[in-house]
């Protein structure tokens, strides 16, 4: 079955964006996931804020051996 370990809660406290009307991206944050298993992972994400409400049921798919970089 290859190395496939299951289910993981996974939590990246760092997620900062620029100002609202603040056109200039002065850098950026990604979370970057490598999934070692052989099958496809199917990610569901929430992103919570200080200011605001969550933003959840974001759905994600790495490829099984692959790497993905969500840019924030």
């Amino acid at each position: 079955m290859g190395n496939e370990q299951g289910h993981t809660l996974w939590i990246y406290p760092d997620c900062e964006l620029p100002p609202a009307g603040d056109s200039l991206l002065k850098g950026h944050e990604s979370v970057i996931v490598l999934n070692l298993g052989s099958r496809e992972a199917k990610l569901n994400l929430t992103l919570y804020f200080t200011d605001r409400d969550p933003v959840s049921h974001i759905e994600v798919k790495v490829g099984g051996e692959r790497v993905r970089c969500l840019r924030l």
